[in-house]
Order: C-alpha cells, then sequence, then structure tokens
C-alpha cells in the first residue's frame, strides 16, 4: 500500500518537473527572437502590454503549441508511470 501510494506521488512530481522544463525550454525563443528593449521596466503594465501586442503571431502561435505538447508530455508520464496506469495521476 505504502509502495503504490509512494509511486503515485512520485509520478506526479516527476510529471510536475518535466512539465516545468518543457514550458522553460518554450519560452526560451521569445527571449532570442523578441528580446526586451534596453532600459525596459517590466514592472510597468502597460509596457509589458505593448511590448506583447507586437510579439510576432508565430511566436505567439509556437508557444501555444509547446505548451500544449508540455502539458500532454506531463499528463501522459504522469499516467505511464503512476500505479496502475489509472488517469487520476495526470
Amino acid at each position: 500500500m505504502i509502495k503504490s501510494i509512494l509511486r503515485s506521488v512520485g509520478s506526479v512530481i516527476l510529471a510536475l518537473a518535466v512539465a516545468f522544463v518543457l514550458i522553460a525550454l518554450n519560452e526560451l525563443p521569445g527571449y532570442f527572437f523578441h528580446p526586451f528593449p534596453e532600459g525596459f521596466d517590466q514592472n510597468d503594465t502597460e509596457a509589458c502590454r505593448a511590448h506583447v501586442a507586437g510579439l510576432p503571431t508565430w511566436l505567439l502561435a509556437a508557444g501555444a503549441a509547446g505548451w500544449g505538447v508540455a502539458v500532454l508530455a506531463s499528463v501522459w508520464l504522469a499516467t505511464l508511470l503512476g500505479t496502475g496506469r489509472h488517469p487520476a495521476h495526470g
């Protein structure tokens, strides 16, 4: 019983770690292809809105697709590694 609980918790924690890494990797192209300008104040809400409004459409689409892949991969991994492959782990 304890072994199955540990396996379930471990699978969820591992899936969360994988999701974190995949989402961090997904956000990297935005920093390279559309970086913040010099002297940009990230605490200014209007400046952040203007920056996001200027992002290319392909970058937004790639970001949305990357988030979808990260979610799908982490849920699949949690379900695969969880006890009895129960979908509740995902």
